[in-house]
């Protein structure tokens, strides 16, 4: 058995790959803005992934920023056609 952070570790060159291959032009924006999904995710910057912003359920969060980035209400998802949900 393994730590979940070695986990995620191991699978990020697959989701890397996985994520450059439908990205394309499309935003890519990170469901949650919590603390689990930034650490979960936060790393994909710095392999290359520009992040457009975070979505997020908790009102205390949404219509804010975080890291300079936007936090949009669940209800206000971003055009499916020009953006990727993660």
């Amino acid at each position: 058995r393994y730590a979940p952070d070695r986990f995620h570790t191991m699978k990020r060159p697959y989701l890397l790959r996985a994520l450059r291959s439908v990205l394309h032009d499309r935003s890519l924006w990170l469901w949650g803005a919590g603390r689990l999904a930034r650490r979960r995710f936060g790393g994909l910057t710095n392999h290359g992934l520009h992040l457009a912003g975070f979505i997020d359920v908790d009102p205390r969060k949404t219509n804010r920023t975080l890291s300079n980035l936007p936090i949009r209400d669940y209800r206000d998802l971003p055009d499916p056609g020009s953006s990727f949900i993660l």
